[in-house]
């Protein structure tokens, strides 16, 4: 395990070790934070917390703002003092979830409903211009090939929300899309298709 953390990341056409940690995006860092931060896992677990962590991301649910503020604390002397890590200053935060929402993963959360944030939504339809115009010098069939995937892996990724809805309006907005290049829509994957297949499978619609 220290040699790869030690091992340094490629930077053009010259490795650098790095100072601490692992370079962005490497293929061990999810392990890496999963064996560090178990501590901190058991240590909310053992005060009672409800913990939901992905990766270095994470939320506490608590029922009070008091709970809340001593929650933070606790969080705050486990990671900074004994780990050396900081919490993020803009991202942390206690919130109403009732009232306001939070954002977690790229989902917003609000009350009991579950969306893909505005952020997402956007880098969605940016990504498609993206492949669109990559594409579109090399026919139907590329297009197809440069969207789908990308197409498929949205859907899958946000189906379990409350986007019934939302998914119907941006089949019709890339169908569009592709009307302006002559290309027939069925030649794409379908948002509202992996959404009604999801949804069968659990034996019960979700809420659109």
């Amino acid at each position: 395990m220290h040699r790869f953390l030690w091992a340094g990341a490629l930077r053009g056409w010259h490795g650098q070790p790095d100072a601490q940690g692992t370079a962005q995006g490497a293929v061990f860092s999810p392990l890496f934070g999963n064996v560090y931060l178990t501590p901190f896992d058991h240590l909310m677990t053992t005060q009672g917390y409800q913990l939901v962590r992905y990766g270095d991301d994470f939320v506490t649910l608590h029922r009070t703002h008091e709970e809340a503020t001593t929650a933070l604390q606790v969080m705050r002397t486990m990671l900074e003092r004994q780990l050396h890590l900081r919490l993020h200053p803009t991202k942390t935060v206690i919130t109403d979830a009732q009232r306001h929402g939070f954002a977690f993963l790229s989902f917003w959360f609000h009350a009991a409903t579950i969306v893909p944030t505005r952020q997402a939504v956007e880098r969605f339809r940016n990504q498609v211009q993206q492949r669109l115009t990559a594409g579109r010098q090399e026919g139907a069939p590329a297009v197809a090939a440069h969207l789908n995937p990308l197409i498929r892996g949205w859907g899958e990724y946000f189906k379990i929300g409350q986007v019934a809805e939302l998914y119907e309006q941006l089949d019709a907005w890339l169908a569009a899309q592709l009307h302006e290049l002559h290309i027939p829509p069925t030649s794409l994957a379908s948002l509202r298709a992996i959404y009604e297949r999801y949804w069968a499978r659990q034996g019960a619609p979700s809420t659109p």
